[in-house]
């Protein structure tokens, strides 16, 4: 069993925050399970295991989408911690995608609790906005990104 340096953990912490955040904005992809895992393949230095739980859990999110405020298996926080714990614990990519799934549909959990959180923040928006606010507007929902990225960040 190998470690992971604070550096390394700090790096997919930001990741992480990046990538929620193009989720629910501009999507460029970072977010996908695939790039995911193969960033956290890069830095823990097997790109290969990274690859192929990161391919196995997009294969996982084909067709699945948020319609109408539903939630979907947090698959991004599952191939950063699966492919992180294959690599550490050295058992493999069966090993990874055997905890990725799990994780994801555990961390669903989190991210009504972000979603839910970050309902108080829109309404506070709301109110700036009735008040001809914009300043508390903007800052309302960049405020609403904290509990969202933190609902995603373990």
């Amino acid at each position: 069993m190998t470690q992971i340096s604070i550096g390394i953990i700090l790096l997919l912490i930001l990741y992480t925050i990046v990538a929620v955040t193009d989720q629910i904005s501009i999507q460029c992809g970072i977010y996908t399970p695939l790039f995911a895992a193969t960033f956290t393949g890069f830095l823990l230095g097997d790109i290969a295991l990274g690859l192929t739980v990161g391919a196995t859990l997009q294969l996982m999110t084909l067709g699945v989408a948020t319609y109408g405020g539903a939630t979907v298996p947090d698959y991004l926080s599952g191939a950063i911690m699966g492919t992180a714990y294959a690599i550490i614990s050295g058992q493999g990519a069966e090993y990874g995608i055997g905890l990725a799934i799990p994780i994801g549909l555990l961390l669903t959990q989190m991210d009504i609790l972000g979603r839910m959180t970050n309902s108080f923040f829109q309404h506070y928006a709301d109110r700036c906005a009735e008040n001809g606010n914009w300043r508390g507007v903007e800052r309302a929902n960049l405020m609403g990104l904290i509990p969202w990225a933190f609902a995603h960040v373990r």
